[in-house]
């Protein structure tokens, strides 16, 4: 830990070497959104007559490089009126930029946050950008709205089966993916088994989505960085939006603590899949919720506090009462099972005294647990797990002129793993024996640096380092985490990026079976299993089409993969106290090519990609050592994204989807084992090569149809009518082995949704 405290001494000594005043002249302030006073991230600033700026950060913050002949400045962010301010540089400190939302842009799916060439001109190579507004119109199952299920129209990003949240990107496992809630980490990011995703829409402001050319401010995971930031509430008047839809409700309201200092938003959501089947005379004692809350408050020009909240959970409850007409009292069931997620952010954002450097400092609790619960006749169980992480975090943004934007940090994280816990009394102790389960603890430990510089008009880089470090009871590791993006302009609408970016993963989700369950384990490294590592090249060509208003982008990758991890064949996961023995750790590789095509404005937007790709893994005690395809390695993944408005009061949207199929492992034949008695035998199943047979291709159609109603300026709503799977194709979900009356085995493909024809009402006052 000594090298480890110089890092640390290092870095508070830069710190206090940026804050020295500076002898140059800076602009500086902030950029919100007029009728809300929301931050707006990713605003392009730039100054006249130098044609030289910058982006606002995450929290709208700018900083500009000043010289006396600067008259103005022009902020420009798309969805909003570009406004240009005159300036007295001798004076310009602290400036609030209101930017004003343009109406006739209010519908579009807008899947950039920046104006049309700043993606071809940035460093930027593997990373998606989503305003939320951009998924308004998206038609989902059951007319849900979820930024998951958007995400997974990307290419890059595959789903796993029909209908879930799963994202398997570039080739990685579902546990690759870094979910990141204001900074918290989410460590379950689905309710219904994966069919929902826990983001109620109404509280998000923003997303993106690295899954190449890591910058090195994120880490910890292999395949990608989701980044969500939640709404900060109307500072300047009360509002309240919500929808009801056929299988859940939503409510947000957001309003001023004190006007223009300080304000709040608090959005709930839950599902009454169970109160409709009570109405239909069947019982289905689940239901999942979900809550999030943000306050902030203004203390100074310089200084703002924020925090933020989020609880969910599903719940099922079985109750079978006694009946007191009969004797048998064994029918008195008490089942039940929880299982959530609960994050907690508190952030203080600092202006230092020289208005380049600008700090945020956030301190972090997540946790994610099950619990199951059972009383039948006076026989309990209770089985849970959990994990719980407490993080410091300290990142700095140094604008240290026009063309050069710094950022670096520090991360230190606790985590804490409770594994396999069980208590029983009466019967069930037969079957499973009470059990404190695993106590562990592990602390990791990160600093970074990056400069993101723009050389000259051809040439522009974004280097970094991110040192890692993971720390438990048996050993220590240390790994350094090199991250490099060029760009190269080839004119003012073209250019070729490249990349390469190692990742680093300290913790694992073992899982004993090929659908991913809420009760699949996390586990950190030890002296045992070491960290998964991975190294990924990207190049990518990147254009704007005048004439269609649309971006172009063509990406290549390559990423190969180290010390994987699969769980040995038989393994039962659940209440195993010897993890460790039956995990396994081997080699995979991916790579692919991916082709975007976007428009981002005009009556006729949306966007078409495809993903050609291979992904395949080595161990040597699987598959006798041969190497196999991951499960979900989808050869072509093909979609259609488009959003049409007919009139101002009628908007029409559809998604087409197209993807390979994933692998099985099939049964191939039989062996007959004696079973010591005369003449008896036990048939054991004989299976193919591991992964050797791919279910059929998939490809369905959704519709949305909005009807919004007339313009008020106290109550706006608007219905949604929309048709998932139209034309009723059978989305191969799992499959069925049948036994024919010849002795041979026949499998049958089935799917888990077909037609479903859904109805939503949205409202805002």
């Amino acid at each position: 830990m000594k090298h480890y405290i110089k890092y640390i001494t290092l870095l508070l000594l830069l710190t206090n070497q940026l804050t020295v005043k500076s002898s140059t002249l800076t602009l500086n302030g902030y950029v919100v959104d007029s009728k809300t006073g929301e931050a707006v991230n990713g605003a392009r600033v730039i100054a006249k007559p130098l044609k030289k700026g910058t982006y606002t950060n995450a929290y709208g913050y700018f900083a500009i490089q000043a010289t006396d002949d600067i008259k103005t400045i022009t902020i420009s962010y798309i969805g909003y009126v570009s406004q240009e301010v005159n300036i007295n540089v001798s004076s310009a400190t602290n400036l609030k930029i209101n930017l004003v939302e343009k109406k006739n842009e209010l519908k579009q799916v807008n899947v950039q946050a920046k104006k049309e060439n700043d993606k071809v001109q940035s460093t930027e190579i593997g990373i998606i950008h989503i305003p939320i507004k951009s998924i308004a119109n998206i038609p989902v199952i059951g007319g849900e709205r979820d930024i998951i299920k958007v995400l997974q129209l990307m290419p890059g990003i595959k789903r796993g089966h029909d209908g879930s949240t799963g994202m398997f990107v570039r080739g990685g496992n579902s546990d690759q993916n870094l979910i990141l809630m204001d900074e918290a980490p989410v460590y379950n990011a689905s309710h219904l088994l994966g069919f929902f995703s826990i983001f109620n829409s109404d509280a998000l402001k923003d997303v993106s989505m690295q899954k190449g050319g890591f910058t090195a401010n994120y880490g910890g995971r292999l395949s990608s960085i989701m980044d969500v930031r939640l709404k900060e509430g109307n500072n300047q008047t009360f509002h309240a939006e919500g929808g009801i839809g056929i299988l859940s409700s939503r409510l947000s309201i957001e309003g001023p603590i004190i006007k223009n200092k300080s304000s709040f938003i608090i959005s709930a959501r839950r599902t009454y899949i169970d109160q409709v089947y009570k109405l239909i005379g069947k019982d289905l004692p689940y239901y999942f919720y979900d809550i999030n809350a943000k306050i902030n408050y203004k203390l100074s020009d310089k200084d703002i506090l924020y925090f933020s909240t989020y609880i969910g959970d599903d719940v099922l409850s079985l109750h079978n009462p006694t009946d007191s007409s009969k004797q048998n009292t064994n029918k008195n069931i008490d089942f039940g099972s929880t299982l959530g997620n609960r994050t907690a952010t508190l952030r203080w954002n600092h202006v230092y005294a020289n208005k380049k450097l600008f700090s945020n400092i956030s301190l972090i609790h997540s946790s994610f647990s099950y619990n199951i619960t059972g009383n039948l006749a006076g026989n309990k169980l209770f089985i849970t797990s959990s994990i719980q992480d407490y993080l410091v975090k300290m990142d700095y943004n140094y604008f240290k002129n026009n063309t050069n934007h710094i950022k670096f940090g520090f991360e230190l994280a606790q985590h804490y793993f409770r594994p396999n816990v069980s208590k029983t009394e009466g019967i069930f102790n037969e079957n499973i024996k009470p059990n404190d389960g695993l106590k562990i603890s592990t602390q990791d430990i990160a600093l970074y640096y990056l400069n993101d510089k723009e050389i000259n008009k051809k040439w522009a880089i974004n280097y970094g380092i991110r040192l890692t470090c993971a720390i438990n009871q048996q050993t220590v590791y240390i790994n350094p985490e090199p991250r490099i993006n060029v760009r190269y302009a080839l004119n003012d609408h073209a250019s070729i990026k490249t990349s390469y970016t190692r990742m680093v993963q300290y913790l694992h989700l073992v899982s004993g079976s090929g659908v991913a369950m809420p009760t699949d384990l996390w586990y950190p490294v030890s002296k045992n299993i070491k960290p998964q590592t991975a190294d990924q090249i990207s190049v990518s060509y990147n254009q704007y089409i005048h004439k269609l208003k649309a971006n172009l982008t063509i990406e290549t990758y390559y990423k190969w993969m180290n010390n994987l991890v699969e769980y040995k064949e038989g393994t039962v996961a659940m209440l195993n106290n010897n993890i460790e023995e039956d995990l396994l750790q081997g080699t995979g590789k991916a790579y692919g090519l991916e082709i975007t095509l976007q428009k981002q404005i005009g009556k006729l937007n949306g966007w078409i990609g495809y993903t050609l790709s291979y992904s395949t893994r080595q161990f040597d005690e699987l598959n006798n050592g041969k190497t196999f395809f991951a499960r979900y390695d989808r050869r072509h993944d093909f979609s259609i994204v488009a959003n049409y408005q007919l009139s101002k009061r009628v908007a029409f949207s559809g998604v087409f989807v197209f993807a390979s199929g994933s692998w099985f492992t099939p049964v191939i034949g039989q062996f007959l084992m004696p079973n010591g008695t005369y003449s008896n035998f036990d048939p054991l199943p004989i299976y193919s090569d591991r992964n050797a047979v791919q279910l059929s291709a998939s490809h369905r159609l959704d519709l949305n149809l909005v009807i919004y109603s007339k313009p008020n300026k106290k109550w706006n709503s608007e219905w949604h009518i929309g048709a998932y799977n139209v034309y009723n194709r059978t989305q191969p979900y799992r499959i069925r082995v049948e036994q024919k009356a010849n002795g041979q085995l026949q499998y049958q493909e089935q799917g888990l949704f077909g037609f479903i024809p859904s109805i939503a009402y949205n409202f805002k006052f």
